[in-house]
């Protein structure tokens, strides 16, 4: 249905044939896509994700520097852009977060 940027990763929001409902399915854990010749009927759910009007024109970002154990490493991989492995097995991100965050 839809492609979404939240916080630092793109989501596809489309219907789950397993929960038979709609739902987030986050790009960077998608591997191995296969194109099929299957098609289907678009039906548009009653509530369709849209964005907030009431976003502020001018927004202030702040660069924050996340450091996570190697046991949360993935997390780093997954949820941020921008990793630094670092000899322990710990990593370190960065990202920039809105300050009203």
């Amino acid at each position: 249905m839809k492609l979404i940027f939240k916080g630092t990763a793109w989501y596809l929001y489309g219907f789950c044939r397993i929960r038979e409902d709609f739902r987030f399915f986050k790009l960077r854990r998608m591997c191995e896509l296969v194109v099929l010749e299957e098609r289907f009927l678009r039906k548009i759910p009653k509530k369709v994700l849209v964005s907030n009007k009431d976003e502020p024109e001018k927004v202030e970002w702040m660069k924050v520097r996340i450091w996570m154990e190697k046991e949360a490493a993935y997390r780093g991989y997954d949820d941020f852009e921008h990793c630094e492995l670092q000899a322990d097995g710990s990593v370190i991100a960065e990202a920039y977060f809105r300050e009203t965050d």
